[in-house]
């Protein structure tokens, strides 16, 4: 008896997927068992290994000009800028730049490159579609220098560079300068070697005829047919429509050339600034930092960690304390003393700010801020009992984190695991961009 796990777009299906591949929809890793029919047949995998695509989408890119002119506002001030903004933006971005002075001022004539041990970010305001080419360019360039997969990600304002775990970087400056990016464009392999390029591929096949309009297209299948048509009116009308559509050419190799003359000044400097940190959160909050899905072995390690483990209680309505365990079984967690399911992890901030509460005292404003969330936990104690307290005592979960987890429905503990272990390294991987708060729980947005 089969049932219904998930729906792929068609891009995701032609670029990645064959029998034996192993990808993750819904937190749970599938491996494909065969392909038929437009139906994807899969079976569960311990393989957490998964294809993760390079590409975003079609959406609407964020134009050269509108790029530049978001520059000059964080080069020139707020102040310039007065009939476009509101109050709360003007104050945003003044603290920004404020907090940027020590590093540098954004400015269009100048690419800063800022390197750290994990990642680099490239500062052009190009747009997305140029940036998005000399994205794809520098990626190839750098592989090919390095001898290992190189990945990049672009952004109108920048492009995140992603260093390889092991073995020397190439210098980004130089290729900069060297003009071996503009070298590439004489050439196709960067373009017709990604991800995009197989779905763009199978799109205009399937517009000529070449492949049946509904046939489903594994990525093997994929490249066995762009091996054939290759340099075919298939092959190049693919290439023409990728240029065209998703790529700003004349930007990018102007940009480049200028580059090379050396009327663009390039500058590296060590670490990372401020508007690199806001830069990347704004990338990890769209879901394009993904971690590795946990091995067996750190499931059943984390499994022992937080089964068992005593947790202090608190009661939001009486105000009773207590101890209580976590277990691998659902159940509700109710107050020994007044019955309620309001219950909170203990802590003297919190039965202090509760204390009050109940006294009819007026709250200030951060003591409104601490009931807010304590009131969320206790909803999702209410909701939950028993997962809710291994949510909140997973390092690194918040009461937000924790209610994305919990609202996943997980019929299985195990399967919960892995969405919590996914959350911690999410968290730790990303920790470093966010400002800490004195006094507050550090917790994934």
């Amino acid at each position: 008896m089969y049932k219904i796990v998930a729906t792929l777009d068609e891009s995701f299906v032609s670029g990645y997927l064959d029998p034996g591949t192993v990808f993750i929809t819904k937190g749970i890793p599938w491996k494909v068992v065969d392909i038929n029919n437009n139906i994807i047949y899969v079976e569960r995998s311990k393989d957490l290994e998964a294809a993760v695509p390079d590409w975003e989408g079609e959406d609407i890119p964020v134009t050269r000009q509108t790029a530049s002119k978001v520059f000059e506002l964080l080069q020139k001030g707020v102040d310039n800028f007065s009939e476009l903004l509101d109050h709360n933006s003007k104050e945003s971005i003044d603290t920004l730049m404020t907090k940027q002075k020590g590093f540098f001022t954004p400015s269009e004539d100048v690419v800063v490159v800022e390197e750290s041990d994990d990642y680099a970010m490239v500062y052009m305001p190009y747009g997305k579609q140029a940036n998005e080419l000399i994205a794809r360019l520098l990626s190839h360039a750098l592989s090919i220098s390095a001898g290992t997969k190189i990945t990049t990600t672009a952004m109108p304002y920048a492009v995140i560079v992603k260093y390889p775990a092991t073995g020397p970087v190439p210098k980004i400056e130089r290729m900069l300068k060297s003009g071996a990016l503009l070298q590439l464009l004489n050439g196709d392999a960067y373009l017709t070697n990604s991800d995009l390029f197989l779905y763009k591929f199978v799109q205009v096949a399937k517009l000529m005829g070449v492949v049946d309009k509904k046939a489903s297209v594994t990525r093997s299948n994929a490249l066995r047919l762009i091996s054939f048509y290759k340099n075919s009116p298939v092959f190049e009308e693919a290439k023409r429509d990728l240029i065209k559509n998703y790529f700003d050419l004349k930007t990018a190799v102007e940009v480049l050339e200028k580059m090379k003359k050396g009327e663009i000044k390039i500058r590296t400097m060590q670490g990372i600034s401020p508007l690199g940190t806001e830069l990347l959160k704004e990338r990890y909050l769209y879901g394009e930092l993904v971690v590795e899905a946990p091995s067996e072995e750190e499931i059943n390690v984390f499994e022992k960690e937080v089964i068992g483990k005593n947790v202090e209680l608190l009661c939001t309505y009486c105000g009773f304390v207590f101890e209580t365990k976590t277990k691998d079984k659902d159940e509700r967690i109710l107050c020994p003393r007044c019955k309620s399911p309001m219950l909170c992890i203990y802590s003297d901030e919190k039965a202090e700010v509760l204390a009050k509460k109940r006294q009819g005292k007026e709250l200030n404003e951060r003591e409104q801020e601490i009931y807010s969330g304590i009131m969320k936990e206790a909803s999702l104690v209410e909701a939950y009992g028993n997962r809710a307290l291994i949510a909140f005592s997973t390092y690194g979960v918040g009461v937000t984190a924790a209610a994305k987890v919990l609202k996943m429905l997980r019929k299985s503990y195990r399967e919960m695991y892995v969405d919590l272990l996914n959350a911690q390294k999410n968290f730790i991987r990303t920790k470093k961009f966010w400002k800490e708060k004195q006094n507050t729980k550090a917790e994934i947005l």
